[in-house]
């Protein structure tokens, strides 16, 4: 009788599992806007760049929006940090929340085989993420906390 009971709460909260996952995807929607081309300092929209694997040898340590800039600080290991590639690519979804919200990750590419840590800022052009017929988006930037507000 328990294994009964225990089989049926399983498929219960499976089935809720399975509910909720449709929702989420029905509720996201792939921008059809045409890709930017790499541009240093520039926001990239690139789903398959946004799910390839990325280096997790770096820490944000601030992330905030500044007019159309998105600012970041990244601390890593290396020798000046003058070779790091940093950029931030868009996963062209867009959660249809209000305010509506973009999911975007840092991508780092760092070759300095050296144990000094470094602290460097960056600076990226939020233009190309806007959404016409919106004025606000909640920016979910990956190993950040919480949403980051652009206003334009």
């Amino acid at each position: 009788m328990k294994s009964r009971v225990t089989r049926k709460v399983r498929l219960i909260v499976a089935a809720s599992v399975v509910a909720i996952c449709a929702a989420i995807v029905l509720s996201c929607t792939k921008q059809e806007a045409p890709p930017v081309n790499d541009q240093e300092g520039v926001a990239v929209l690139s789903y398959t760049r946004f799910l390839e694997p990325g280096s997790s040898h770096f820490v944000i340590n601030k992330a905030s929006v500044s007019g159309d800039n998105l600012e970041i600080e990244i601390s890593a290991s290396g020798c000046s940090g003058m070779t790091w590639k940093v950029g931030l690519v868009d996963s062209e979804i867009i959660a249809k929340s209000l305010p509506i919200q973009r999911f975007m990750r840092v991508t780092f590419e760092n070759q300095e085989l050296c144990l000094a840590y470094f602290t460097k800022k960056y600076t990226f052009d939020l233009k190309p993420v806007r959404v016409q017929g919106y004025n606000k988006i909640h920016i979910n930037l990956s190993s950040w906390a919480s949403p980051l507000i652009y206003e334009y």
